[in-house]
């Protein structure tokens, strides 16, 4: 697979996972994302699938 392709696929995961962190938060205000865990997580793990492909993609 050539760098272009693969490049591609990280921007792809970036999308997605941006679009993922909107979804959970979608409606909530800041009190209610604060008080539940289980948001943040989500919205955390996405945030890192965003960090790890943005890396790949400045290497």
């Amino acid at each position: 697979m050539n760098a272009k392709l693969r490049y591609a696929d990280y921007f792809e995961h970036i999308i997605e996972a941006i679009g993922l962190a909107r979804s959970h938060v979608e409606g909530l205000i800041k009190e209610e994302f604060m008080a539940d865990k289980k948001t943040q997580q989500a919205v955390i793990l996405n945030i890192i699938v965003i960090g790890e492909a943005a890396t790949k993609i400045a290497d």
